[in-house]
């Protein structure tokens, strides 16, 4: 059985979710992803960080809690990376992902925001004439 990495104390239930199964805390609301679960969300956010602009990056996350989780399936502690502006923690070995309450909702905002503005980007990342700066 999985264990909360958020209350420690906590069984992970499983729980249906659109057509995926994904264990989710009943006490504190988090959810885990197993590999491959959230990968178009995340592949959507890392496409939008490749784009380069002439303006340096705000620090979203606090340093002090940039891994604080241990996954729920190895133990393996979990790693802290803004996507979007959302904490996403995940599993270096097994590849899972950590949600806090939220997070999944905030998430799928911001991959709706670049598919919305995918235009937008695509004429950010492209230098004078429509061709990207090399």
């Amino acid at each position: 059985m999985r264990t909360c990495p958020c209350c420690t104390d906590q069984s992970l239930g499983e729980y249906w979710t659109q057509s995926q199964m994904i264990d989710r805390c009943a006490k504190c609301g988090g959810q885990f992803y197993d590999h491959g679960e959230l990968e178009s969300i995340i592949k959507m956010v890392q496409t939008l960080q490749q784009i380069e602009l002439d303006e340096p990056d705000i620090e979203t996350l606090d340093p002090r809690t940039r891994s604080r989780y241990v996954c729920p399936v190895d133990g393996e502690e979990m790693k802290r990376n803004d996507y979007g502006g959302v904490a996403v923690d995940s599993c270096l070995k097994c590849k899972g992902i950590w949600l806090d309450k939220g997070e999944i909702i905030a998430l799928k905002a911001t991959e709706d925001h670049i598919r919305n503005n995918m235009n937008l980007y695509i004429n950010l990342a492209s230098g004078p004439g429509g061709e990207k700066d090399g």
